[in-house]
């Protein structure tokens, strides 16, 4: 993928560390998001900024580590990990135009491997692979 480094594997890499900051508390989130939702509270960006403990959050059900085994659907399950991001993070990839480049991956049948990439080099909470 010669040249794709700027538009595809550096959001990548970018999404795959907010995963591993994301890990410890993503139950956490997902329960305030519940709460939220269920007690329809229209703004809930601090509420879940709090739960994550962070500046960001992800509500989706989905980290790469679960993306990597998602065939069925892998797309449309990626897009939903990108739009359970918070809306400082959508910015981003906003920014970026990553999202330009999914169904390019999808046609060239990468999607898939690069998740499987991005999902084992975090190592966890422990820290990169790399």
């Amino acid at each position: 993928m010669p040249g794709k480094y700027h538009d595809v594997i550096l959001p990548l890499a970018v999404l795959q560390r907010l995963d591993i900051v994301l890990e410890a508390a993503k139950d956490a989130v997902l329960e305030r998001k519940k709460f939220l939702d269920a007690h329809k509270v229209p703004e809930q960006d601090s509420a879940l900024r709090m739960a994550a403990g962070q500046a960001f959050y992800n509500v989706s059900e989905f980290t790469l580590a679960k993306l990597k085994g998602s065939s069925q659907g892998q797309r449309d399950d990626f897009i939903a990990y990108l739009d359970g991001f918070s809306p400082n993070v959508q910015e981003i990839l906003t920014k970026s135009n990553f999202r330009n480049q999914i169904q390019k991956l999808v046609d060239s049948h990468v999607l898939g491997c690069l998740i499987y990439r991005e999902s084992r080099s975090g190592g966890g909470r422990g820290g990169s692979k790399r």
